[in-house]
């Protein structure tokens, strides 16, 4: 059991997600009827659910950002109360619009397509309400979609002055991120979660070790290469290690870094050897690639320990 509450505070990336089954590619000028469809948390949502479902009691789990002023904030906000997220730190600025991703998903392959509309409106500064969430925090997580959104600069001013330990997952959407962000970034995170493909995107074109090194130089004391069906890398100043997968049967690989991130800051929280971090994490990967879907698709702690259980292992978290 956590001696404590911990709480665990996402920025940003608040988006909600259409969800259509479909066989991939699809062809130009089709009509396709899809059996079902799903309106879900999108985005950092993923990893706010996630995170909740993994610690239950013993965090609590916090929205900070903007979301718009339309009919898919004010649903998203709805959805991230009922699965007990503290959503106090969003902001609706009146204009503003939501970002909305079509997921279009392939079921048992994999594969899938995103289209998306990214939010607009007004910038928004931090509330006092935020800016005590924020003080607060065990671990502050974000993406490089934040970045990018154009309401977040006052925000990630405060985040990046608050001292907290920040957590920062790299993503492909970095790339349009100014470097002015990403040095401020490498500055301040405590931790950086990439995937192998992404890491040149936050180290000036660096690969591999050239690219730990770098980060690592910064003060950076945690470095998670998320590898997929290979499992995971963690990288310190005085070790690196790699941490095998599980294998499991695929349904949808959506929101699956998504959980891994979740689950490995919440059990860094717990203060967890690092192998135990890493093998949680791709068990909590592992148990969401089987569910189809995101947002509310995210895995429950006994998913997760079934994976463990299944691979004879056990994790108190």
């Amino acid at each position: 059991m956590s001696p404590r509450q911990y709480n665990i505070v996402s920025v940003g990336d608040l988006t909600v997600d259409l969800i259509m089954p479909v066989a991939l590619p699809i062809p130009a000028a089709s009509s396709i009827e899809v059996p079902w469809h799903n309106v879900e948390p999108g985005g950092s949502c993923n990893f706010l659910i996630a995170g909740h479902r993994v610690a239950g009691d013993n965090a609590v789990v916090h929205a900070t950002g903007p979301l718009g002023d339309d009919i898919y904030g004010r649903e998203v906000i709805q959805l991230l109360h009922s699965e007990g997220i503290d959503a106090d730190g969003i902001s609706i600025v009146p204009g503003s619009v939501s970002t909305v991703v079509l997921v279009l998903m392939e079921p048992n392959t994999g594969r899938f397509t995103y289209v998306w509309r990214g939010c607009k409106g007004d910038i928004v500064p931090p509330s006092e309400t935020t800016r005590q969430i924020i003080d607060q925090a065990d671990a502050l997580f974000m993406q490089g979609y934040t970045l990018v959104e154009p309401q977040m600069p006052p925000l990630l001013d405060y985040v990046f002055a608050s001292g907290r330990p920040i957590w920062f997952d790299v993503g492909p959407a970095i790339t349009a991120a100014p470097e002015e962000l990403r040095e401020r970034t490498r500055q301040h995170a405590h931790a950086i979660l990439s995937t192998e493909e992404e890491l040149p995107n936050i180290t000036g074109g660096r690969t591999e070790q050239a690219a730990y090194d770098y980060l690592l130089s910064y003060g950076i004391k945690l470095l998670v290469i998320k590898r997929g069906g290979a499992g995971c890398r963690v990288v310190t100043p005085t070790e690196r290690f790699d941490v095998p997968a599980f294998s499991v049967p695929i349904a949808d690989l959506v929101g699956a870094g998504d959980c891994f991130n979740a689950t490995f800051i919440y059990a860094s929280c717990l203060g967890l050897p690092l192998l135990q971090r890493a093998q949680l994490a791709n068990a909590g990967g592992a148990a969401k690639v089987q569910k189809l879907g995101s947002g509310r698709s995210m895995p429950y702690r006994d998913e997760i320990q079934a994976v463990l259980h299944a691979n004879g292992l056990t994790i108190e978290f």
